[in-house]
Parts: structure tokens; sequence; C-alpha cells
């Protein structure tokens, strides 16, 4: 049973959701009565299917037979209690969400689990327009454990590019880490945001020239070509035209508006270039679901 949980959770990662729910479907089909952690983890992985599909009340169900579980053991808790927390975020429960990343940071097996719970907490917090509590400690001490722990680095990138901004040092410290992992999208950011445009251009343009992932390098193109300095129209141009051919799965619809904005910042008023502007804000149209957006790609369609 415990090889199809593996194989579930591997399809999960690829995004195929198909065969990780027939692997979980063959995992439940072995999973003997009397081993209630085996069932506890397929019920993990179907509730993440459910989310992946939209399916908040299936996956409701499932976190609730998962908390109602007798000692489990101090790991599984706390993947129960992160999953418990995503759903209440899927379902716009943010106080229960907040209710149960506290618990798993109290609660959390290990240190690098704390930090874990702890930055998607910040994170919370940030997006609720509070400030985090010891936001530069947690950062710092996530900063010395991504390594070792690589599931602290995404909830780490998300909050130090996040509207709130750790100490000057602590940036510096993010900027370094985020380059030598090959972050380059963030460590620009930040670099940008802390007055070393220049760099941040030199940086982004070098990282260009590599073969990047695609997540790297719509992100690179992004913030380049929305700079609003330091850039002749005619480079900024040619970047946006980079967007025309990459799929709607890796550009955001706040990406593609951006794009749309600074092809219509550096049009002269052209036609042709006008028309490209309002393609990309009419793509972001169909992909928005924040209403600002929206507002955005009106404001660029008018």
């Amino acid at each position: 049973a415990m090889l199809h949980v593996a194989l579930g959770e591997a399809a999960l990662h690829r995004g195929d959701l198909a065969r990780a729910r027939l692997h979980l479907r063959d995992a439940q089909a072995q999973a003997r009565a009397n081993d209630p952690r085996t069932i506890a983890l397929i019920r993990l992985r179907r509730a993440q299917i459910h989310l992946a599909e939209g399916a908040v009340g299936a996956a409701e169900e499932e976190v609730r037979a998962l908390l109602d579980l007798e000692n489990p053991d101090p790991l599984l808790r706390f993947d129960i209690r992160l999953m418990a927390a995503d759903v209440a975020d899927a379902g716009g429960a943010h106080d229960e969400q907040e209710a149960h990343l506290l618990t798993a940071v109290e609660s959390a097996p290990s240190q690098p689990q704390t930090v874990h719970a702890g930055l998607l907490l910040a994170g919370l917090q940030v997006g609720q327009g509070r400030t985090p509590t010891d936001g530069d400690s947690l950062v710092l001490e996530a900063l010395a454990v991504a390594e070792r722990y690589p599931a602290v680095q995404q909830p780490l990138v998300e909050l130090v590019c996040s509207s709130w901004r750790p100490g000057r040092e602590v940036e510096e410290d993010f900027c370094a880490w985020a380059i030598q992992r090959g972050q380059i999208t963030a460590a620009g950011a930040v670099m940008h945001r802390l007055g070393r445009t220049e760099e941040a251009r030199k940086l982004f343009r070098l990282a260009l020239q590599a073969d990047l992932v695609i997540r790297e390098r719509v992100g690179c193109l992004h913030q380049l070509a929305t700079m609003p300095d330091g850039l002749a129209d005619q480079e900024r141009l040619a970047l946006c035209a980079q967007f025309d051919d990459i799929d709607d799965e890796h550009v955001p619809a706040h990406v593609r508006i951006d794009i749309a904005a600074a092809i219509r910042l550096a049009s002269g008023r052209r036609p042709e270039l006008l028309q490209s502007a309002r393609r990309h804000a009419r793509r972001a149209l169909e992909l928005a679901t924040d209403p600002r957006v929206v507002v955005q790609c009106h404001r660029v369609l008018s």
C-alpha cells in the first residue's frame, strides 16, 4: 500500500491527478484496517487532489476524518494541520486557517517544521495587512534550514517578496541566498526594492541568456520588462514580445496585464503595438480572478 501512496504522491507533484487517483485507489485496496497511518496518508493525498480540482467540500470531509484520528505521530499530526489550513484557506475560513497554523507552529516535531508553519502563518498575516510576528528572525531561521528542508523555500520567497519588508541586512542575506539557489526573480525583485536597480537589471539580463526553467524565465522577463526606468523602448518591447510564445498556464493574469501595460507605455501610439497590448489585456481578463487585475484589464482595453 505504501508503494502506491508514494507513487500517488509523485504523480501529484507532476500534476497528473488521474494517475495519482489510481495509485491511491490501489493503496486503499491494499491497506490493512489496523494500519491507520497508511489510511491517513491516503486521505491526505486525496484531500490534495480534491483541492487541486476545486472540490473544497470533498477536501473538507477528508480533513474532518483526519482531525478525528486518535494519537497520530507528531509528523503526521503536523501534516494534517497544514492540510487543514490549506482547506480552510480554499474555503475562505481564514480564522480557522490561522488556528490550524498556530497549532502547527506550537506542535511541530522539529525546528524546520516550526519554521515552515511560521512562514505560512506570517504569509497569512501579511495578506491580511498585519505585521508578522518576529518576521526578521523567522526569515533568518528559514535561510538557515532551507538547504536541508526545501519545503520552506517557496513560503520564504513569497514572504520576503510580499508587501512586508524585513530589515535591510535580512534582505541582503536573502538576496545572496536566492542567487545561490537560482531564485533569480526573487533576488532581483528584492535588489530593486533595496535601490540596487541597475544591479538587478544586470542580473536579469545575464540570467535570460541562460537556459532557465519556465517559471524563472517568465519571472525575469516580467520584472525586467516592467521596470519603470533605465530601459529603452526597443528593449522593453523585445522582452514583451517573448510572451507571445509562452502558454497561458505559465503566465498569471497579473503578469499578462503588466506586459500589456508595458507594451502600451513603449508603443509610441503605434497601432500594431496598441493592438498587441489589447490582445494581452484580453487574455489577462479571461484568466483574472482578482478584481484589481480586472480593473487594470479594462483600463488597457479602454
